[in-house]
This record gives structure tokens, sequence and C-alpha cells, in this order.
């Protein structure tokens, strides 16, 4: 056959981490050991939770050359015993380090209250543009229990404006809000 190589595939590329994904491997190794667990270990536990990874994924996701997908990564926080953010954060740093995470850079508490959903990233807008920002990220990022009171405590007050609590509450309850008999 004309461009038959012998029959060989072509070798397969790992695929080429960012700085997140770096964060993940080590941090499914580190949490490894520290448990005392081995991959097979891992593997096992992934199994048993319906999200099989063989040993050789869990090999291989530790090297760099295997990208878990989201579902891996929220088994995987499972059978480690932590939430999918601690896989995403880097380890081993200052709250005040600058770390990467994809295409950004910022400090490490900055980008854990994120990864958490505490607070938006920063950006240079303003206080009054933030607070806008703000509200739109917590629109999108959190579920409804949970905006108005982390909202308050991001932006300092204590309580939430009387704008922030209008927005959200014509957001998540279009046709007013329950009274709790319904």
């Amino acid at each position: 056959m004309a461009g038959d190589q012998g029959g060989s595939k072509p070798e397969k590329k790992a695929p080429r981490l960012g700085a997140t994904g770096d964060a993940v491997r080590r941090n499914v190794r580190r949490l490894r050991d520290a448990q005392g667990l081995s991959a097979a270990d891992v593997s096992k536990r992934l199994d048993t939770l319906g999200r099989p990874i063989p040993l050789v994924g869990i090999q291989r996701i530790e090297s760099g050359e295997r990208r878990p997908d989201a579902d891996d990564l929220v088994a995987l926080a499972v059978v480690l015993g932590v939430s999918p953010s601690t896989l995403l954060m880097p380890s081993g740093v200052a709250a005040e380090d600058v770390v990467s995470a994809s295409s950004i850079e910022v400090e490490a508490a900055l980008l854990w209250d994120w990864l958490i959903a505490r607070r938006p990233l920063p950006d240079e807008s303003g206080p009054l543009l933030y607070e806008r920002a703000a509200i739109r990220f917590f629109d999108r990022a959190l579920p409804p229990w949970e905006s108005i009171t982390i909202e308050a405590g991001v932006l300092g007050s204590g309580e939430p404006s009387e704008f922030m609590k209008r927005t959200l509450l014509r957001k998540f309850y279009p046709d007013g809000v329950p009274d709790g008999d319904d």
C-alpha cells in the first residue's frame, strides 16, 4: 500500500500539560503518597467508585502523559479525600506567592479564593465596576443559596447591598421568592 509504513502506528505524543495540569498530576502523587496509597490502590478505589482508571492510567496521570478529564478529576478527589479545587491548586506555596494556572498568574491566596468561588479574580476596573463584576461572577459561579452570603463577605460590607439582593433574587427566583409553603 502506498504510504504504509510497515503497518506501524504513529507514535502517540504525551499531551503537553499547562501549569494547572502539572499541579493536578503533582497533587495526585503528593496526596497518594501522604496517605500511603499505591497507584494500584487508587486504581482499585476508583473502580469501586464506578470511575475505573487502570493502574497504567494513574501512572500516566502522575507522569503527565495523561490528562484527567473532569469526571476523572472529581473521582480522584473523592478517592483522595479532598476537594477537586485542592487538586487544581499548586501545593507548597505561600499565600503571597505568585502562581500560574493555565494562562493567569496571581497570588496563591487569590487563586484559591477563585477556585472555591469565594471571590472573582481581580481586575483593573475600580471599586464600582468590581462590585458589578463580583455580582456577575457570583451569579454564574454559585448556587443561589450561597450567592448572597458570600458576596457580602467578599465586598467587605458584612451585608449584601439592596442592589445585590434584588439582582440575585430576580435571577434565581424570576417568579418570586418561595415562601416555604410550596
